[in-house]
């Protein structure tokens, strides 16, 4: 998968926590994951299952659509 998606998805996760206002741990506990495994889902995204990406954008209230969409957009707008 290209390194830039993978990068800008886990960007991604990591900013909607953030938005949120949700530490690593707090986040993980309301996903019921730990912490290291959240961490590693936001920095190394390769790792995550398109299921469990589901799971917790519906724990962080997101709709799938809209996190697609900021990731290509910000991918799009650093092409040109």
């Amino acid at each position: 998968m290209n390194e830039k998606f993978l990068q800008q998805f886990g960007n991604e996760l990591s900013s909607i926590r953030k938005r949120q206002g949700l530490t690593l741990e707090q986040a993980s506990e309301l996903m019921n994951i730990h912490m290291n495994t959240l961490s590693t889902y936001e920095n190394h995204t390769e790792y995550l299952k398109l299921g469990k990406l589901f799971e917790i954008l519906e724990k962080y209230n997101v709709d799938p659509d809209i996190f697609f969409k900021n990731i290509c957009e910000y991918i799009h707008e650093k092409s040109q």
